[in-house]
């Protein structure tokens, strides 16, 4: 259900398999990070069209629909699979952590700070105050760097979990300076991730940087140490009981009428089971990828990054139009969902693709 290389972080990945071993490379695990990608598309594409109170209003079905956001668990597993995978020989080896550092930044920040720019000169030059709190130089500056100062909000909504990638991405590098410190140190990171869980109205740790969701990250990590083993037993039984607890997630949140981090975890679970069983089935050749699964999985970031902003500029447009309204909603959510998926997609083609390919030449300093 996703890509990577021996130079790829969660956000994007160029090539259309999830190299696990230099021997193997797995583009089911890319076809479901395309899948993820579209679930979060599906969460708020429903919650425009039925949650929003300055839209069509449709609380059941904005209830019911909270579920697909839990796609967000799989990216965290992912991460960790790939962060592992990828530098499992830099551990240990300050002099890769410039290299390192660099590639993190280019997969999250450059296509990134573009989406952000065109967000930014929306909210800054409207009068609307709900955009208010995101005129604080605290929220911008934070939403740049994707990392809290001053405040937990963000311009740019979905950008709420790239703020654990880069925070996931700082700790990792421990481990890359001091074999030995470095993984204790990550190990106790992750440990303490879940303290908050029996407190959280009022926080033991710091919940920006010990938040439960982490755990997400430890999945990943033991889901690629397995990976590198091999002989995963059971693969079928083991993708189809990781895709039901997957999707009984889903359905507990809409039941629920929210996702709380316990569900994040839930899913979480589901995905590592699945992403295992699905990496063993394609080694042995029983599993196979459609070749526009894995260009979703190529997009996913860019899909993930701009969704949001596109899909609540055509629900808007829409509701001015078909205010009742007259047309099916359904006919109108499709719109919306096919709006920020294909814009999704001409961002990876024509914008992201090519700057990391520019980005990621041979001759710049830090890729030497």
């Amino acid at each position: 259900m996703l890509v990577a290389s021996p130079s790829s972080g969660l956000p994007s990945y160029p090539r259309h398999a999830l190299a696990v071993s230099t021997h193997r490379q797995y583009t089911s695990l890319q076809a479901g990070r395309g899948l993820a990608a579209l679930l979060v598309v599906v969460h708020h594409v429903c919650f425009f069209a039925a949650g929003d109170p300055h839209l069509w209003q449709r609380p059941t079905m904005a209830r019911w629909t909270s579920g697909p956001q839990l796609g967000v668990a799989f990216f965290f597993v992912l991460s960790g699979i790939v962060i592992l995978t990828a530098h499992w020989k830099d551990v240990g080896n300050p002099a890769t952590v410039p290299s390192y550092l660099w590639k993190r930044f280019r997969r999250i920040y450059p296509v990134y700070w573009l989406v952000l720019a065109v967000v930014l000169c929306s909210q800054l030059t409207s009068s609307n105050p709900e955009f208010a709190y995101k005129h604080s130089p605290f929220v911008i500056l934070s939403s740049i760097l994707l990392v809290h100062i001053h405040s937990d909000q963000t311009n740019l909504a979905v950008a709420w979990t790239l703020f654990h990638e880069v925070m996931f991405y700082a700790v990792f590098a421990l481990a890359l300076l001091h074999k030995r410190v470095g993984t204790v140190l990550v190990a106790l990171w992750l440990l303490l991730s879940p303290v908050n869980l029996a407190h959280p109205a009022t926080p033991i740790l710091p919940q920006n940087f010990f938040s439960p969701l982490h755990i997400l990250f430890a999945m990943g990590l033991l889901a690629a140490w397995l990976l590198r083993r091999g002989n995963i037993p059971q693969p079928t039984p083991l993708l189809i009981f990781g895709t039901l607890i997957f999707s009984g997630s889903i359905a507990f949140a809409g039941w629920a009428g929210h996702t709380a981090e316990t569900t994040y975890l839930s899913a979480g679970l589901g995905s590592t089971l699945a992403l295992l069983g699905a990496a063993e089935l394609e080694t042995q050749g029983r599993l196979r990828t459609h070749r526009w699964l894995a260009f979703l999985g190529d997009a996913s970031y860019s899909i993930y990054l701009i969704h949001f902003p596109v899909v609540s500029t055509v629900a808007r447009i829409a509701f001015r139009l078909d205010p009742q309204p007259r047309l099916p909603l359904g006919l109108w959510m499709l719109l919306m969902f096919a709006a920020g998926t294909i814009a999704g997609c001409l961002l990876h083609v024509f914008v992201e693709r090519p700057l990391l390919k520019w980005l990621g030449r041979p001759h710049r300093p830090a890729d030497r």
